[in-house]
């Protein structure tokens, strides 16, 4: 699905690291896939705003901080994550500060703030309704034609 989304951008390469793995994909596992692949360039993680209020409960959390840099991306519906008392140290709200960093810090985007997660998506459809307004059109396509989600 993550093809059918980028394919129009170059820019864009999908990495089939945690697909072909034998392993649990844990995040952890794959950062450190990335920093050793990509030894010299500065790794970041994104994840959802509602992802991240667990992202103390993590496998080895710690380990990626120390690996990496942390995008946050804001959610409307999402829970306060300032209640992560443990994590606020780690938080970086200059952008510029952020990109200088290699490792130990946490930006919060709210610039492409939307309602749209995965866990939504799923939601809807186990409960039988519509995706079509969240989802690219392939997409869709390929949900429905393998019965994703159910």
């Amino acid at each position: 699905m993550l093809k059918n989304v980028t394919k129009q951008y170059s820019y864009f390469d999908v990495s089939e690291h945690e697909t072909n793995s034998s392993r649990p994909s844990f995040s952890i596992n794959t950062v450190r896939y990335f920093k050793k692949k990509f030894n010299n360039s500065l790794i970041r993680l994104l994840i959802g705003e509602d992802n991240f209020v667990s992202f103390n409960n993590w496998f080895m959390h710690e380990e990626i901080l120390l690996i990496a840099n942390i995008i946050v991306l804001a959610r409307n519906d999402a829970p306060n994550h300032d209640s992560i008392e443990a994590l606020n140290k780690y938080v970086e709200k200059d952008i510029d500060s952020f990109n200088r960093a290699k490792a130990n810090k946490i930006h919060f985007s709210t610039k492409y703030k939307i309602d749209i997660s995965s866990t939504m998506v799923r939601k809807n459809l186990l409960e039988n309704k519509s995706v079509q307004e969240y989802v690219s059109r392939e997409n869709y396509e390929y949900i429905k034609e393998n019965g994703l989600y159910k």
